[in-house]
């Protein structure tokens, strides 16, 4: 599923979370935009797809609306749930065939550059996990602003800057990393051949403060049982952090 397919499916889904009907009116571009973790023109063009597809209709000046179920939103979420879900179980059946086993040879070989390049990433991490936090906080303000009137509403915390700290780009860079210290190459060319696969198992559910915290975990855990050159708990490490990745995802679809 490509970015602007999953923002669709987002979009999609929250229409059901917060319960809208037919003739209900979709939140603005911008609200969205925070909601979702992505930009404004992603969502422009997302919102544009979904009216061709019947689901919505934009009235110039007044905002976007849904249309009535015989457009199916629910029925099409409900769709692409399962498909999603079976996908991403054979994804993360995949992941489980090879990276347990690349944590333990990386354990048994990763350089003093290798273990230093990591913990800088998973700091990164912990740096996106503060602004992704921060940003939640100050939606949450936002809405009881909002709703405590519009002149409310304009007082809300500043939009933390987290351009430069996008949760997807660092977890795979912290993998391929992971692959690098294999010491062997072939094993970074596989893991190269197949990052677009791999991509779908990660990306919007790492926007969450709560599931981006439960991947740092699961790579300290990880750089731990390396530092201790214990290839056993390295790939312990890495099959426990598979699994709490392959909750959140599948849990992220039915939320």
């Amino acid at each position: 599923m490509s970015r602007h397919e999953e923002l669709i499916f987002r979009i999609r889904r929250l229409v059901i979370e917060d319960g809208l009907a037919p003739g209900d009116r979709l939140p603005p571009e911008r609200t969205l935009a925070k909601r979702l973790g992505a930009s404004r023109g992603g969502v422009r063009e997302a919102i544009r797809a979904l009216a061709q597809q019947g689901a919505v209709a934009s009235r110039r000046g007044d905002g976007t609306y849904l249309l009535d179920p015989e457009h199916g939103l629910e029925r099409s979420l409900a769709a692409a749930v399962g498909a999603k879900h079976v996908r991403l179980k054979h994804i993360f059946g995949f992941r489980n065939m090879i990276e347990p086993v690349i944590a333990r040879m990386a354990a048994e070989n990763a350089t003093a550059r290798d273990m230093e390049r990591l913990k800088v990433l998973t700091c990164d991490q912990q740096r996106a996990l503060l602004a992704v936090t921060a940003m939640e906080t100050a939606l949450a303000q936002e809405d009881l602003a909002q709703g405590a009137g519009p002149d409310a509403a304009q007082t809300g915390a500043a939009e933390p800057d987290t351009s430069r700290l996008d949760p997807t780009s660092l977890d795979t860079a912290f993998h391929r990393r992971l692959a690098r210290a294999t010491g062997n190459p072939v094993v970074v060319e596989v893991m190269d051949a197949v990052s677009n696969l791999i991509q779908e198992s990660r990306s919007a559910y790492l926007q969450s403060g709560v599931r981006l915290r439960s991947s740092v975990e699961g790579h300290l855990a990880i750089i731990d049982a390396m530092e201790r050159r214990d290839p056993d708990g390295a790939e312990r490490a890495m099959r426990n952090h598979l699994a709490a990745a392959e909750h959140d995802a599948l849990d992220f679809g039915e939320d």
